[in-house]
């Protein structure tokens, strides 16, 4: 099973920290994220969104699953990208985009922030707000 999100977490309690497709198991490679990278993958014509998280927190972990769902759900239409803001080359990052509570999820389109919710969501809710800036995006 090809695992389609990309990582950028938790190397030091063993999940992965990559940015690259991910084929069912952990990468090994350690990158981090500069403000730069992250306009550079946003600026296409393909949805980005961003999982601001922290690994400690309960909201976030369950966050993951839903964000696996969505993934496979809508793989055709969004991409996701995951950043730990607690990793010391992450805060300059989540500073830039004013990261204050986690999870904290923000779409991303040909360089533009769409929308933006802190929280946790349902698969059903996230599914719906993807669909609902696809037809704004489009028309």
């Amino acid at each position: 099973m090809v695992n389609r999100i990309k990582w950028l977490f938790d190397a030091n309690v063993g999940q992965p920290f990559f940015f690259g497709t991910i084929f069912g198991y952990y990468a090994k490679n350690l990158m981090t994220m500069t403000i730069s990278d992250l306009k550079t993958l946003t600026a296409g014509e393909r949805f980005v969104l961003v999982d601001f998280y922290a690994h400690w927190c309960g909201p976030c972990k369950a966050m993951h699953s839903v964000l696996d769902s969505v993934q496979q759900q809508l793989s055709n239409l969004v991409e996701i990208v995951r950043v730990d803001i607690d990793r010391p080359e992450n805060l300059v990052l989540a500073d830039h985009f004013r990261i204050n509570a986690v999870p904290t999820l923000v779409l991303f389109r040909e360089g533009r922030q769409l929308w933006r919710r802190s929280g946790v969501m349902s698969v059903e809710e996230l599914v719906s707000e993807l669909r609902h800036q696809e037809r704004l995006e489009f028309y």
